[in-house]
């Protein structure tokens, strides 16, 4: 398995993401996009 994961776009409070997994013959096997919130103290 490859995992590739990639920031898209990241704003003042929250972060875009996407993750992709391959398997040995490069076949996308799963595809996940992420939200994260960001929390400044």
């Amino acid at each position: 398995m490859l995992v590739t994961a990639r920031v898209q776009r990241r704003g003042r409070n929250l972060v875009f993401g996407d993750i992709e997994l391959r398997d040995a013959q490069n076949e996308l096997a799963a595809h996940a996009t992420t939200t994260y919130a960001l929390v400044n103290k």
